[in-house]
Parts: C-alpha cells; structure tokens; sequence
C-alpha cells in the first residue's frame, strides 16, 4: 500500500471509539423508539382494566382494583401529556446521553492520537 493510501485510513484506535459512538447513538435511539412506544400503550391502561373488571368481575371490582384503576389513569394522563406535546423530557435525557457520549469521544480520540502519535508532543503548539 502506498504511503498516501495509508495516511488516508483512519487509525485502528480511532475507528473502534468511533464505532463504540456510533453503537452507542443506535442503541441510545432504540431505547427512545421503545420508551415512545412504551408510553403511548400506557395511554390504553384504563380501558384494559376496565375490560378485566367486565370480564373477571370478583377480581377486578375489589379495593385493590380501584387503587390500580386510579394510577393507571394517572398514568395515562401523563403518558396522553408526553405524546401530545412530544416526549419533551424523553428527548431532552437524550440530548444529554448523547451531548455525553461525543463529549467522550472527543476526550478518547484525543487521549488516542496523544497515545499514538507521540512525536506530537514535541510540536511547539502542543507542547
């Protein structure tokens, strides 16, 4: 391989902390998709309960079938709330997860070059 075609490569080093980042923004965007889903079913909680309390009456008509009724609907409503306007705080712990994770990735690649490219520490601006 030719001394151009090589510096074009990225280093071995860099390509697994990019791959790592890029793992962890796919991971970190299917636990939004499921927390989404997860909290738009909950918006159907109510309904279910009261189908079970019309389909096993003597076991959904007690106290403790109320106690759950009562936070399912609370649940509901905060769920019906979050889609509405958008899963505000759903998409602001992301932004932060992933603000988190390039700030890591910064901190690694350069950690990386300085641990790779030594003869870097000798260039006056570096230095």
């Amino acid at each position: 391989m030719a001394d151009s075609e090589k510096s074009k490569r990225v280093a071995a080093w860099a390509t697994e902390l990019l791959e790592a980042f890029t793992e962890d923004h796919r991971r970190l965007g299917q636990m939004m998709d499921l927390a989404m889903r997860g909290i738009s079913v909950l918006r159907a909680m109510p309904k279910a309960l009261d189908a079970l309390a019309v389909a096993v009456p003597e076991k959904y008509q007690k106290e403790e079938a109320e106690r759950r009724k009562h936070d399912a609907n609370e649940l509901a409503q905060l769920a019906e709330q979050e889609v509405e306007l958008g899963f505000p705080l759903l998409n602001a712990q992301s932004a932060v997860s992933l603000w988190g994770s390039l700030e890591l990735l910064i901190r690694d690649l350069l950690v990386g070059w300085l641990q790779n490219q030594p003869d870097v520490l000798q260039k006056k601006a570096i230095a």
